[in-house]
């Protein structure tokens, strides 16, 4: 598996987009290109999780599932085990796997129909 085309040398730090509680939203910070971040890193309304992942990795690259788990946390509705499902169909360790084992390989579920809307090309 070739997580390089999703990794970059020099980006900001993640580490402040999800806080150590794993609590909804970003942490609190005033640094200008941490605001920027978070700004840019926020979940849009009714975004699926195809867009997400790909807006982000191809913005920041992959850092785990740091994008995956911040998109479950922002649905409205609690997606209970979808990280394990995620997981099953390839997205084992990270963000990028997601991506590419998943929805490169357009892989779907009964149970959590709205993970992509079809408009992302792989």
């Amino acid at each position: 598996m070739d997580c390089s085309r999703y990794v970059r040398a020099a980006r900001p730090d993640l580490s402040g987009l999800v806080d150590p509680a794993g609590a909804n939203g970003p942490a609190e910070d005033t640094d200008d290109e941490s605001s920027d971040v978070h700004d840019v890193a926020q979940v849009e309304v009714g975004e699926c999780l195809d867009c997400y992942l790909n807006r982000m990795l191809a913005r920041y690259g992959c850092d785990g599932h740091l994008f995956t788990q911040r998109w479950i946390d922002a649905q409205p509705e609690p997606l209970t085990g979808l990280m394990g499902w995620l997981e099953s169909q390839g997205g084992i360790c990270c963000d990028c796997e997601v991506a590419m084992n998943v929805f490169g390989r357009r892989r779907s579920s009964r149970r959590f129909p709205h993970l992509s809307c079809g408009r992302v090309a792989h």
